[in-house]
C-alpha cells in the first residue's frame, strides 16, 4: 500500500481535511504519484512539526493534471492553499491530485519507523 504524507500545520490539518472529504485538491510541486496505481486506496500520512507521522485515514487518487500559477487560487475552496504560505505555488505552478472516496480513522495509526521517507512525497508499506 501506498501512503502519501500530508503535513498539517497550526492553522489548517491538511491531513484531516482530506480524509473528511472537505479538501478534494491535494497539490505538489512535481508529478511525485505518477507510478501509483491509482485504483488502489492512498494512506494519508499526517505530519508537521514535532508530530510522529500517523496515518489518519484514506482516499482513492486520480492521475495528476498540471495548474499553472496563474489559476492556482481559482482552486482555493478545493485545495485551502492560503496565498504567500510554504505551500503556495511559484511561477511554475503545481500538479493537483483529485481526491476520492474518503474515509477516516476514528484513532490515527502510527506510522512504523522503517517505513518514515523523510524527503519524500510518499511511502509503501503493508498494514
Amino acid at each position: 500500500m501506498y501512503g502519501i504524507y500530508v503535513q498539517s500545520t497550526r492553522a489548517i490539518d491538511y491531513a484531516i481535511s482530506l480524509v473528511k472529504g472537505y479538501k478534494r485538491i491535494e497539490t505538489r510541486t512535481r508529478d511525485v504519484f505518477k507510478n501509483m496505481d491509482k485504483r488502489d486506496p492512498v494512506a494519508i500520512i499526517r505530519t508537521g512539526k514535532g508530530r510522529k507521522p500517523e496515518i489518519v485515514g484514506f482516499v482513492l487518487l486520480m492521475p495528476g493534471y498540471h495548474c499553472p500559477a496563474e489559476r492556482f487560487q481559482d482552486f482555493f475552496q478545493y485545495h485551502f492553499v492560503q496565498p504567500g504560505s510554504k505551500f503556495d505555488t511559484d511561477e511554475r505552478g503545481k500538479w493537483f491530485y483529485e481526491v476520492y472516496d474518503p474515509v477516516a480513522l476514528e484513532t490515527p495509526i502510527e506510522l512504523p519507523k522503517e517505513h518514515i521517507n523523510h524527503g519524500r512525497s510518499y511511502t509503501e508499506f503493508t498494514l
